[in-house]
């Protein structure tokens, strides 16, 4: 054996080559983890989903509404009736659909024109039948500045 400055015996080592590397098909690691965690979703698809779980609650509490009232959206709208021509001019009166959907005796003013203006009377159970589609006639208060003449107005539900 060889000897080297110190007095020891030196021996070769002798090194063999590894095995080449064995093909091994390349795994996604997510899909492997996966294959760990049955049951569970990715953070991007619970997101995604999440968010349209999300749209569809908002949807689902405004039909409902967040209130404790039981009543369904109003089909009721506001009604406009023209007069009758009196003394060559006609008059108007709106009646709100709030109106109709709370009756109670309420009188309205007529649209002004020829410096005067009428006034209608509808009772409860009037706006009652136009809130539900009916038609009702009423003849409004007396005006003295064209001459002594009332007009007549029709109103006509209808539903919206």
């Amino acid at each position: 054996m060889p000897e080297t400055s110190r007095g020891r015996a030196h021996i070769p080592i002798l090194r063999t080559m590894e095995a080449p590397c064995q093909f091994r098909p390349k795994t996604d690691p997510m899909s492997t983890a996966r294959k760990r965690r049955k049951g569970s979703m990715e953070r991007r698809t619970f997101v995604i989903e999440a968010g349209k779980a999300f749209a569809v609650v908002i949807g689902a509490l405004y039909l409902i509404g967040c209130s404790s009232s039981t009543s369904s959206p109003s089909t009721v709208a506001d009604v406009t009736s023209t007069s009758t021509t009196v003394n060559g001019h006609t008059r108007s009166v709106n009646v709100p659909a709030s109106d109709q959907l709370h009756p109670t005796d309420t009188t309205y003013t007529s649209s002004t024109s020829l410096s005067h203006t009428h006034m209608v009377t509808l009772t409860a159970a009037q706006l009652a039948t136009i809130a539900s589609g009916g038609s009702v006639t009423v003849t409004s208060t007396a005006s003295t500045v064209t001459g002594i003449h009332q007009h007549d107005f029709t109103f006509q539900g209808k539903e919206s």
